[in-house]
């Protein structure tokens, strides 16, 4: 297991005050894990095999690109499906306890008539009644096995999404989210409980599909082993998967600048000139820092867990800081310290995004790509993978958060 050593002392900078702990404040950094083997299983059959043999040496890099037009070129962003290994499934998911509803800014009638409206029944009117608190700021409803293991999905759909949108209700907010075009958890599964739970209790957004009350899809499946199975599909993650397509008339010359920050230019040069050469498209992570390459698309091992979204954007340029036992304070420490402040519309690849809370806490650290893409690693833990990401998904992974762009001083 690599050594983590303590950080090398930056200026000093003072911690952001920490959140408070109320119903109607953002939730604690816990809420997002301080910055809170997979398989691929699809690839979209018209991409072109890419050249997964391609590795381009992170030494010596270059920190700055060259004088001269950068551009990152002709890029296809395919999306795949990352399959959680099994040392990442915790069974102890299963024992949380149930949360209630907080409705904020709403009176009693205004909750039974949210739910009526959906076409909530007098079960659930009833549930509502005589299980809540409310006062000034809003009201909260305790929850019950019955009522949350028969709303009907309409009914479902219309109070998540209004619970959604406030940090208080954390099971809606950081609900488990599978994109739609990868079709419903259930249908990864043999017919069963463990399908007919995941259906009983998926609610849609925006984003997707979602599922929140994890205690009660375990509760309707009798076999440990089914349960396992059943998280293992709630514990796939999407990524993207970038690829360079350059071909043999494409000016290669501003490619080589904006992609061999962090690079040698000369590695850089080849793999795009084969690849234009070929026609065989070159993966991005290919052109990733030595010890994210062997990572990127898939989840760590039990040895690598610690290795946060902080060690993964402040190592990009700077590999000492890899092994660096980082925190929220340390790393912002060492973003004003090491970093400049930059305009999103300028970020560029090896640039850092910092997303903070509302009272200017650091949540979260990502890679600027390209674009709106990003590479990432949401937390320290085991159910969450190194993957390419359009910002707007970041975001929805750290709701109530604001993006702000970084570049390293020379």
């Amino acid at each position: 297991m690599t050594q983590r050593r303590s950080p090398r002392p930056p200026p000093r900078v003072p911690p952001p005050a920490a959140p408070t702990r109320s119903r109607t404040a953002l939730l604690p950094v816990v809420a997002v894990a301080a910055c809170a083997a997979a398989l691929l299983t699809r690839r979209p059959a018209d991409l072109e095999a890419p050249r997964d043999d391609v590795h381009v040496d992170a030494e010596p890099v270059q920190r700055d690109p060259v004088d001269g037009p950068r551009t990152p070129g002709p890029l296809r962003l395919p999306r795949v499906e990352l399959t959680a290994p099994a040392w990442s499934i915790d069974l102890t998911r299963c024992e949380a306890p149930l949360e209630g509803w907080w409705f904020a800014g709403r009176s009693l009638d205004a909750v039974r008539a949210l739910a009526r409206e959906a076409g909530g029944d007098d079960a659930l009117d009833r549930a509502i009644v005589t299980s809540h608190g409310c006062d000034a700021d809003g009201c909260l409803v305790e929850t019950t096995a019955d009522t949350l293991d028969t709303l009907p999905m309409p009914v479902r759909n219309a109070l998540y999404r209004t619970l959604a949108q406030h940090p208080a209700n954390r099971v809606q907010v950081f609900a488990a989210h599978r994109d739609v075009d990868f079709g419903p958890w259930s249908a990864l599964l043999p017919p069963g409980p463990a399908r007919d739970a995941l259906d009983r209790l998926t609610w849609r957004d925006a984003w997707g599909y979602r599922l929140s009350d994890v205690t009660r899809l375990c509760a309707q499946i009798p076999s440990v082993d089914a349960r396992r199975e059943a998280l293992a599909a709630l514990a796939r993650r999407t990524s993207l998967d970038p690829m360079l397509t350059p071909d043999r008339s494409t000016d290669l010359a501003p490619m080589v600048r904006y992609w061999s920050r962090g690079n040698r230019v000369s590695a850089v040069r080849e793999a795009l000139r084969e690849a234009a050469v070929t026609g065989a498209p070159l993966p991005v992570r290919a052109l990733l820092p030595t010890h994210l390459r062997e990572r990127a698309l898939r989840f760590p091992t039990p040895d690598e867990q610690h290795f946060d979204c902080f060690a993964t954007a402040l190592s990009f340029l700077d590999p000492d800081a890899w092994t660096v036992a980082w925190n929220a304070p340390l790393a912002d420490a060492e973003l004003r310290a090491r970093y400049a402040p930059l305009a999103m519309a300028e970020a560029t690849w090896g640039d850092v995004l910092a997303l903070r809370s509302a009272d200017g806490a650091l949540v979260h650290l990502a890679t600027v790509v390209e674009g709106d893409v990003v590479f990432t690693r949401n937390g320290a833990n085991l159910s969450e993978p190194w993957a390419f990401v359009h910002l707007d998904d970041l975001l929805r992974t750290y709701p109530f958060t604001r993006a702000a762009a970084w570049r390293r001083r020379p």
